[in-house]
């Protein structure tokens, strides 16, 4: 989530991060800086410096200056755990279901 007193790095690292970790890109999707400049209607510096805080929080790796790699686990674990949160819900529901209709 953004606010408008955020900086332009941290809004560059916040719609990332919740980009990811809804899913938007696939395990080890390349990030490259100026698509993402582009994308969020920003100058290069604070995506750059949006990647490198990405970097630090172990989301992603950069190939170089100007590009980063998602980590495969850090991309896919928040869908998987919608996925097995879903999952879990679904069974519960069913199994509430066929008490109630007993």
């Amino acid at each position: 989530m953004t606010t408008p007193d955020m900086s332009q790095s941290e809004t560059a690292y916040a719609k990332r991060r919740d980009a990811i970790h809804t899913g938007a890109y696939a395990p080890c999707a390349r990030l490259c800086e100026t698509d993402v400049a582009e994308t969020l209607n920003l100058s290069s510096p604070p995506v750059r410096e949006a990647l490198h805080r990405l970097e630090a929080d172990h989301i992603a790796i950069l190939s170089d200056q100007h590009t980063a790699i998602l980590d495969a686990i850090e991309a896919a674990a928040p869908a998987a755990a919608d996925q097995a949160a879903e999952t879990h819900l679904q069974t519960s529901l069913i199994h509430r279901l066929k008490v109630l209709g007993q």
